[in-house]
């Protein structure tokens, strides 16, 4: 027989039947959300792990360095289901273009899983230095060099007008438009 409790403290009393379920369903389904979230978690390294090899692998001639991808969003397995990743961003701090430096961030919003769809709204931002920058010009075959400035770029050139060399400079702000770079003289 089970001994009785010192006088002064309560007797224990086991949970009722129906305590004990609940207990069992509330366990079970805790369990299986930390094995959800753990999944979305593999799941997303994996995704973004697949996606910067197959970006890397396909860079053009000339372009080399490493690509990180990042993918937002609450659940990566729920955004693949639906077709649609929220926003993918591709990093790629010390990418070297035919031996430039440069530092690529591209945010991709609405990403389709199926490729052939396009994206909602991209947003790219390359930083390069003037050195690099006149790396691209001299490989174009541009004579002079480019100067930057806050926001605005300069190009020192001469050109012969009735045998007479006349120097002259232009400076521009570039602005993007569609997939050409428009300069206007300022």
């Amino acid at each position: 027989p089970p001994a009785e409790p010192p006088v002064g403290v309560p007797a224990r009393r086991r949970p009722s039947r129906a305590a004990r379920v609940w207990i069992v369903i509330v366990a079970v389904v805790v369990v299986l959300l930390a094995l959800v979230v753990v999944g979305d978690i593999v799941a997303r390294g994996i995704a973004e792990q697949r996606v910067a090899e197959e970006i890397q692998g396909n860079l053009p001639a000339g372009v080399e360095g490493e690509v990180d991808v990042s993918i937002a969003g609450f659940s990566v397995i729920a955004q693949y289901l639906s077709g649609t990743m929220e926003q993918v961003t591709l990093t790629a701090p010390q990418l070297e273009v035919d031996g430039a430096p440069i530092d690529v961030t591209v945010v991709a919003q609405g990403v389709p899983v199926d490729l052939a769809s396009p994206v909602r709204a991209l947003d790219a931002v390359i930083d390069v230095d003037e050195a690099s920058l006149n790396q691209f010009v001299e490989a174009a075959g541009v004579d002079g060099g480019l100067a930057l400035g806050e926001g605005t770029v300069a190009y020192d050139g001469q050109l012969e007008l009735l045998g007479f060399p006349v120097d002259y400079s232009v400076t521009a702000r570039p602005t993007a438009a569609g997939t050409t770079v428009l300069l206007e003289p300022v």
